[in-house]
């Protein structure tokens, strides 16, 4: 999964240029029924996760974009590993809701989107317009559309549960085969599809920093 700070930058001693510290993410992989599942970690937290069968590539390329160049290091650390089992647990019907901590780089509103995200619980569903209303943006759902398709955790943040006011599924990013990913993710936690709860989700404390 700091508000878009990306990286950390100090000033040059040489004309006060300001330079950025180059940081090191670290990679992991896990094996899901529905493919395989990258996240990259900061020490911080999740930065970044992969919707299964995404590839290896793709997914570099996507978090070096999103971090401006971060270095990527194949490492378990302590947050890639908690991710990792948490993400497996999931996919076996052993987790409901994911406890590891998120290293959020998205914008103000982004940031608002995902944290009232956070708080739609595992097999509901709530539509666009309601979690605009959530977060006190009731014109919003075209821009909560918008900022839940660029959310860099999914799963741990789960926008399969966000579809559209007039039953139907909605979007889920632009990757060929993505709506598909999306109903396989709403069957494995039960959820009929068409039937949204129009609801704001209920409150609950976020882990996204």
């Amino acid at each position: 999964m700091p508000t878009r700070c990306g990286l950390r930058r100090s000033a040059s001693l040489f004309g006060g240029a300001l330079r950025a510290r180059r940081e090191t993410l670290a990679l992991g992989t896990t094996s899901t029924r529905l493919g395989a599942v990258h996240v990259a970690a900061s020490s911080r937290g999740v930065v970044a996760v992969s919707l299964p069968g995404e590839e290896p590539r793709q997914f570099r390329l996507r978090v070096l974009r999103e971090t401006q160049g971060a270095t990527l290091v194949e490492e378990r650390t302590p947050v890639v590993d908690r991710a990792l089992r948490q993400i497996s647990q999931y996919f076996t019907g052993r987790r409901r809701r994911f406890r590891v901590p998120i290293d959020l780089r998205v914008g103000p509103f982004a940031k608002r989107v995902l944290r009232a995200l956070d708080r739609v619980p595992f097999g509901a569903t709530v539509t666009y317009g309601s979690l605009a209303r959530s977060i006190a943006s009731p014109r919003a759902a075209r821009a909560v559309g918008a900022a839940l398709s660029r959310n860099p955790v999914p799963i741990v943040l789960g926008c399969h549960r966000v579809v559209a006011s007039d039953g139907g599924i909605g979007g889920f990013g632009g990757a060929l085969g993505a709506l598909e990913m999306k109903r396989a993710l709403l069957r494995l936690e039960g959820k009929r599809i068409g039937a949204p709860e129009d609801a704001p989700p209920r409150r609950r404390s976020t882990r996204a920093r």
